[in-house]
């Protein structure tokens, strides 16, 4: 709880990389929040630019429980994931 709440106040800094480091390391924690965490550390890493990152960390989220990562944080990963193929395919 302590390194999402932190990993909040990183984002709200405008501080994404590092945030998304801190909700990366609060996914390695055995909880229940941990697919959600997962899914913050790709949401940051996405809107820091780095869609490889991203889409590793929503892979592992979506493994761990797909019904708890928030409707709008998956919309916003899906859409990155089909643009990053569509890049590839080209």
């Amino acid at each position: 709880i302590a390194l999402s709440r932190y990993a909040v106040a990183l984002e709200a800094k405008g501080n994404l990389e590092a945030a998304a480091q801190a909700f990366a390391d609060a996914g390695e924690i055995q909880s229940p929040a941990r697919a959600l965490a997962l899914a913050d550390a790709a949401r940051c890493y996405a809107q820091a630019g780095n869609a490889k990152r991203a889409l590793e960390l929503f892979a592992r989220a979506e493994k761990l429980g797909a019904d708890e990562i928030p409707v709008h944080v998956r919309q916003r990963l899906l859409e990155l994931r089909a643009s990053t193929a569509e890049s590839t395919a080209k």
